[in-house]
């Protein structure tokens, strides 16, 4: 599958963004992940029963392993992509990119980009994609996502997504080795599955379609184009007025952001269809809304960036838990919290800065800032209500504190689970496979002392406790000399 081949600056991307992370870092809902794969997506109108999906992805040439091929070094990526639509498989698309060192070192500089364009029915779609490194199949990604492959107005003046690209050009005949998915006459629009600008002199290069554009007597479209900030406060703002002649047309720009600081961002764009003649403006708003990183290390980040506003954190719930309940929250999203994330809570010295962190962790976990829920929280308390429902023991409540309870927090529900109840003299356990974690993995869980506290004792994925020799030290009776190795694990 071709590839667009773009340069980043290697410092800018790895060290600049590895501090920009403890600010801005954003999260899908649910993924694994030790081959660093960027993806993204935009949604366009293609027919009255079908939306077109543009499916982005990139990673770095260096990530990639590399085998000697006819005299040259050969890396491979394998991608399965499972598309769900209502509760089941929809379609299926599997590829494998392939790309050649031009020498004997990996470029730093060099990000392969790559685009699948997905034909889509009308509504939520899950996608599950699992990304291998043939040469090394200890490196593999899983991410599951979720879009809402709306219905597009068929009446009046609409929008599709919003395409934020790595590079815009005009389509030349010496384009012609260029991925062709790129091109959009008269442009050949690399896409950025990031949606991050890094640069020291940033350009946003944007893309979108307009619909409608001649309905109810329309021939011009005003067009506002505003960048805002986690505050809701203007940064940049621009309008135009677009002579039209066809219905459905395509409208690029490119904004210069060497003025605004380096933090998270908001394009909001605003269509109104105009009639110049009667100088009569429509009464309907087409609106796309679209998130995006800036790092510009000439401007560093505005110091309320490393916070959410100080508005919506009054009115959280966060502001006013108190030293146990803000430590007990911390300990419930200590399962999906990064590395980082844990050191710089365990570094808040006061309440407040606690309280603040919470609020912050759970903001950038956030799908849609724009409805009033964060469906991301509300998930994840669904999942310990769940852990509580199913995993407690005894007359505790604290289901999603057991081992069984993290795992189900962590990875989900199991494809698989299987229980052996208590046969004669050996304990009861449970081995629960997960098909997608990992190229798949699986988890033992005993119950040792009998009381329903199953202990994990055994795991196939990276950073669990692994014993091949389970079942001979913990099911088996009086095989209890590892115990103590549990206890103080846990």
């Amino acid at each position: 599958m071709p590839l667009d081949e773009f340069p980043t600056a290697f410092f800018i991307k790895y060290v600049i963004m590895k501090i920009l992370f403890l600010i801005f870092f954003l999260t899908l809902p649910t993924f694994s992940q030790n081959l660093p794969v960027d993806i993204g997506g935009s949604l366009f109108r293609y027919d009255e029963k079908n939306n077109l999906f543009e499916f982005y992805y990139s990673f770095n040439e260096k990530s990639l392993n590399y085998k000697y091929e006819n005299g040259r070094q050969k890396g491979e990526i394998y991608f399965d992509l499972e598309i769900f639509y209502r509760d089941s498989l929809y379609d299926k698309k599997q590829w494998i990119v392939e790309h050649y060192k031009q020498n004997d070192t990996t470029d730093p500089n060099k990000d392969l980009i790559g685009q699948k364009n997905l034909l889509l029915p009308i509504g939520e779609i899950l996608f599950k994609l699992t990304v291998k490194d043939l040469n090394d199949t200890s490196k593999i990604s899983n991410v599951d996502f979720t879009i809402n492959s709306r219905k597009f107005n068929n009446l009046e003046l609409d929008l599709s997504d919003i395409l934020i690209a790595s590079k815009i050009e005009e389509f030349k005949p010496e384009s012609a080795n260029v991925n062709k998915l790129f091109i959009k006459e008269p442009f050949v629009i690399i896409p950025n599955p990031a949606s991050q600008i890094t640069d020291t002199n940033p350009k946003l290069y944007i893309y979108f379609e307009i619909y409608n554009a001649l309905k109810i007597g329309n021939d011009s479209i005003r067009l506002s184009y505003e960048i805002t900030d986690p505050m809701n406060k203007y940064v940049f703002s621009h309008r135009k007025t677009r002579k039209i002649k066809n219905d459905e047309f395509a409208e690029v720009m490119d904004i210069n952001l060497n003025s605004i600081p380096s933090g998270v961002y908001y394009l909001n764009i605003i269509a109104k269809g105009f009639n110049q003649q009667k100088n009569k403006t429509s009464d309907f708003i087409a609106k796309s809304r679209r998130k995006f990183f800036l790092i510009n290390p000439k401007m560093q980040p505005e110091k309320y960036n490393l916070f959410a506003e100080n508005k919506d954190f009054a009115s959280s719930e966060f502001a006013t838990m108190g030293e146990e309940a803000a430590n007990e929250e911390f300990e419930k999203i200590s399962y999906i919290a990064l590395p980082y994330e844990l050191d710089l809570y365990r570094s808040c010295t006061t309440l407040e800065a606690k309280q603040r962190f919470l609020f912050g962790f759970w903001q950038r976990r956030d799908p849609d800032s724009t409805t009033a829920f964060n469906e991301g929280r509300m998930e994840y308390v669904n999942k310990i209500e769940t852990a509580n429902k199913n995993y407690s023991y005894g007359k505790s409540n604290n289901g999603w504190r057991t081992d069984r309870g993290k795992i189900f927090i962590k990875y989900g529900t199991p494809t698989q689970i299987d229980r052996k109840t208590q046969d004669g003299d050996n304990r009861p356990h449970e081995i629960w496979y997960y098909d997608r974690v990992l190229g798949g993995v699986s988890f033992v869980f005993v119950d040792i002392y009998g009381f329903g506290n199953y202990i994990l004792v055994h795991s196939t994925a990276p950073g669990e406790i692994r014993n091949e020799n389970w079942f001979q030290e913990y099911v088996i009776p009086n095989n209890l000399d590892a115990t103590p190795k549990i206890i103080d694990r846990r």
